[in-house]
C-alpha cells in the first residue's frame, strides 16, 4: 500500500505511478488494478481505477477524481 498526501493506494497486481507534491497527489495506472480510498473520509465509498486512468486528489480542496488518459499521457 501506498499513503500519499490524503489519500491511499492499494495494489491489487498492477503497474502504476504515483505523484504526491505539495497538496496535489496524482496516480496513472498502466496496467492490472488499484484501489483508492480517503483515510480521512472512511465513510467515502473506494475507487476502483482501470488501466489508463488517472486519478488526482486536491488536499485542500479534499476533492478527488479519475479519467481516462490519452496513451502518451501514461507518465506523472
Amino acid at each position: 500500500m501506498v499513503h500519499a498526501e490524503g489519500l491511499d493506494v492499494e495494489v491489487l497486481g498492477t503497474e502504476f505511478n504515483v505523484n504526491s507534491r505539495r497538496a496535489q497527489t496524482k496516480v496513472v495506472l498502466q496496467s492490472g488494478k488499484v484501489k483508492l480510498s480517503s483515510p480521512r473520509h472512511a465513510q467515502a465509498a473506494p475507487v476502483y481505477m482501470l488501466p489508463g486512468q488517472l486519478a488526482s486528489y486536491d488536499k485542500q480542496k479534499e476533492h478527488r477524481s479519475v479519467c481516462r488518459m490519452e496513451k502518451q499521457e501514461t507518465g506523472v
